[in-house]
C-alpha cells in the first residue's frame, strides 16, 4: 500500500523529491497502488521505487529513472517514457498499450505477459528482456535492439520491426501475422513453433542461419561452416511443406538412419527436412513421417536415401564379418598358444620327474 508521506513528497514535484532521494539512500519509497494519472514525472528517480499497480496512465515519465523499480500491474497506458531508463526493471502484466518509450532503455527488464500494442518503441533497448507472452501488435520498434530477447507465445501480429536489430531472439510459439521485418537482423533466431502467413515481410532481412529448437539446437542450414544467402531465409521459412513417409518393414539400424539422414539434410541445404513422427504397424513395419518441402522430388529423394541406407547397411555387414573372422583367427591363435603352453608345461613336469627318480 502506499507510504502517504512518499506521495506527498512527490506530488511537490521531481526537483523536490530528487533531492529527498539523495539525502535518504537507504529508504525504498512505497508507492504501490498510487494514483498519479497524468502527472508530470519526467526526470523523475524513480529507481528502486515499488510501483506496484500504480495507475500512471498518460504520465509524463520521459527521461525519468526506473530502473530495478517493481511495475508489475501497474497502469502505463499512453505513458510518455520517450528516454527513460528501465534496466532490469520488472514490468510484467503491465498495460502499455498506446505508451511512448523511444528511446527507452529496457535492458533485461522483465515485461513477461505485459500489454504493449500500439506503444511506440521505436530506438528502444530492448536486449536482453523478457517479453514472453506479451502483446506487441501493432507497435512500432523501427530500430530497435532486441538482441537475445525472449520473445516465446509474444504476439507480433502486424508489428513494425523496420531495421531491428534481433539477432539471437528466441520467437518459440510466437504469433507473427502481417509483420514488417523489412532489413531487420534475424540471425540466429529460434523459431520453434512459430506462426507466420504469407504477408509476412522479410525484404532484406539479415540472416546468416537460424535454429529450429531451443538452446541453439538443430541449425539451418544444417553444416555449421555454410550461411543463408540472400534471399534464402525467406524462401526456407515461407516453402509449402507436406509429409513423406519412409517404410522400413525389416526392422532398422537406428544409427544408420540418423547418419543417412542428417547426409541427406546437408545435401539439401536450405530445404527444411525434419522428422515428422514415428509409427509401428501391425506387421511390425515401421513408419517414419518426414516433413518436406512440396516441390521438392520425392522420388529422387527416396532412392537417395535408401541408396545411403544401404551401403551404411552393407559396409556395416562387412565390419561384421571381418570381425567375426578376426574374433575365430583369435580364438584360434589363442587355443594354439594354450596347447603349446599345455605341452610345455607337461615336458617341464616330466623332466622334473624323470630327475627325482634318478636321484632315487
Amino acid at each position: 500500500m502506499v507510504n502517504e508521506n512518499n506521495k506527498l513528497i512527490l506530488v511537490k514535484g521531481s526537483r523536490t523529491w530528487n533531492q529527498w532521494r539523495i539525502e535518504n539512500p537507504a529508504i525504498k519509497p512505497d508507492l504501490s497502488g498510487v494514483d498519479l494519472c497524468g502527472a508530470n514525472l519526467s526526470e523523475t528517480n524513480l529507481k528502486d521505487v515499488n510501483l506496484t499497480g500504480a495507475k500512471l496512465a498518460g504520465a509524463n515519465l520521459a527521461r525519468a529513472d526506473v530502473r530495478d523499480a517493481n511495475l508489475v500491474g501497474a497502469d502505463l497506458r499512453g505513458a510518455n517514457l520517450t528516454k527513460s531508463k528501465l534496466v532490469l526493471a520488472k514490468i510484467g502484466r503491465v498495460d502499455l498499450s498506446g505508451a511512448i518509450l523511444n528511446r527507452a532503455n529496457l535492458t533485461g527488464a522483465s515485461l513477461s505477459l505485459s500489454d504493449l500494442s500500439r506503444a511506440n518503441l521505436n530506438g528502444a533497448n530492448l536486449s536482453w528482456s523478457n517479453l514472453s507472452g506479451v502483446n506487441l501488435s501493432h507497435t512500432n520498434l523501427i530500430g530497435a535492439d532486441l538482441s537475445g530477447a525472449d520473445l516465446s507465445w509474444a504476439n507480433l501480429s502486424e508489428a513494425n520491426f523496420e531495421k531491428t536489430n534481433m539477432a539471437e531472439a528466441v520467437l518459440v510459439s510466437a504469433q507473427i501475422f502481417n509483420t514488417n521485418f523489412s532489413s531487420a537482423v534475424l540471425t540466429g533466431i529460434c523459431i520453434k513453433d512459430w506462426k507466420i502467413d504469407f504477408n509476412i515481410n522479410l525484404d532484406n532481412v539479415v540472416c546468416q542461419y537460424v535454429f529450429l529448437e531451443w538452446d541453439h539446437q538443430e541449425r539451418r542450414p544444417t553444416n555449421p561452416n555454410q550461411s543463408f544467402k540472400s534471399g534464402d531465409f525467406a524462401r526456407f521459412v515461407t516453402q509449402e511443406v507436406e509429409i513423406f513417409e519412409l517404410v522400413f518393414n525389416e526392422g532398422i539400424d537406428w544409427n544408420l538412419f540418423l547418419k543417412s539422414f542428417k547426409k541427406i539434410q546437408a545435401s539439401l541445404t536450405y530445404e527444411m527436412l525434419d522428422i515428422q513422427g514415428i509409427e509401428q504397424k501391425n506387421n511390425e513395419s515401421l513408419i517414419i513421417s518426414l516433413v518436406v518441402p512440396k516441390e521438392l522430388n520425392k522420388y529422387q529423394l527416396k532412392a537417395s536415401f535408401w541408396k545411403k541406407y544401404q551401403t551404411l547397411l552393407k559396409a556395416e555387414d562387412t565390419s561384421n564379418e571381418l570381425l567375426k573372422a578376426e574374433i575365430l583367427i583369435k580364438r584360434q591363435q589363442d587355443s594354439q598358444i594354450l596347447n603349446i603352453i599345455e605341452t610345455m608345461a607337461h615336458k617341464s613336469l616330466s623332466e622334473k620327474l624323470l630327475k627325482k627318480r634318478k636321484k632315487e
